[in-house]
Order: structure tokens, then C-alpha cells, then sequence
């Protein structure tokens, strides 16, 4: 649907890069849509559908031969920032991905609109493998995600 790499794919991609990688700083951002069960419930799968596209095609304009971005479980996406200099680097990202995934899309005659958050977790601070690092940053953004208080969360 969005032909994006998926969850499993860049997990190993990830790993990957972890274990022969020379720089120590890499992260994860998970970015999640806050109001997808609604609008699937309201409006019916097709329209969920395609706002997930419609988020992965705005997130696209972020990635780089050192961002991938991947679609998640559900209503996430993550991105895998290869190297960075300063954490501030990965909260910019963060924010600007938040930002530009605000949507607003007519559906059988109805404006849907819908919003994102994001959590984030870096290597090694935060974990030393793929799948824990994929972990904090899901907490991070369930986190933000209940609170509604904050769009990011870095873990």
C-alpha cells in the first residue's frame, strides 16, 4: 500500500548497520497517526487506508541516503537516522516529521483530518540491539500518544 520497506525489513536493516557500523550514534523515530482506530471506525478502512498513504508519501520528503523510513505496525512509522552529531539533530527531525504530517483529506465527501506524534530512541543510550531500540522508541510514542500533552518524546 505505501511500498515502504516494512517492519521486519528494517529491523534486519537496522542490526545491521549497528553491528558494522563505526559511528555510535544512531536512532529510531517512531511516528504514529493519533486518530486511525477513529476514522477506520467513523469512515471505514479505505479511509484509514488512505491516510496512512497520504503520511507515508509527506514523510518520504524527509528521507536521505542516512534517514530510512519503514512502515510500522498499525499506525506507525519508523525512521532510522544512520548517523547524527548531536541528539538536537534527532529531535528536529522528530518535530519536522510531526509538522508536515498533519492531514486534511476529502473522503466520500467528508474532510477527514488527522494528526501525528512521534517517540524516539537512540543507540546505544537506549538499547544495544535493533529490537530493543524499536521497544523504547514505541514506548516513548505510546507515551506521548497518552498523554496528549507533547507531539514528541525522545525515551
Amino acid at each position: 500500500m505505501t511500498h515502504l520497506t516494512n517492519l521486519s525489513s528494517i529491523t534486519e536493516i537496522i542490526e545491521q548497520y549497528i553491528k558494522n557500523a563505526n559511528n555510535p550514534s544512531s536512532a529510531i523515530i517512531m511516528i504514529g497517526i493519533n486518530n486511525l482506530a477513529s476514522i477506520n471506525e467513523r469512515f471505514g478502512f479505505n479511509a484509514g487506508n488512505d491516510i496512512i498513504k497520504a503520511q507515508a508519501k509527506k514523510l518520504r520528503s524527509l528521507t536521505s541516503s542516512n534517514v530510512l523510513l519503514a512502515k510500522g505496525e498499525g499506525d506507525t512509522f519508523i525512521m532510522f537516522v544512520k548517523e547524527f552529531k548531536t541528539e538536537a539533530e534527532v529531535d528536529m527531525l522528530a518535530h519536522t516529521a510531526v509538522a508536515i504530517s498533519d492531514i486534511s483529506l476529502q473522503f466520500e465527501g467528508a474532510l477527514i483530518a488527522s494528526t501525528s506524534c512521534a517517540g524516539a530512541a537512540i543507540f546505544p543510550r537506549d538499547a544495544k540491539n535493533a529490537n530493543e531500540l524499536l521497544k523504547c522508541a514505541n514506548i516513548a510514542l505510546n507515551y506521548v500518544k497518552s498523554e496528549k500533552q507533547e507531539d514528541y518524546l525522545a525515551f
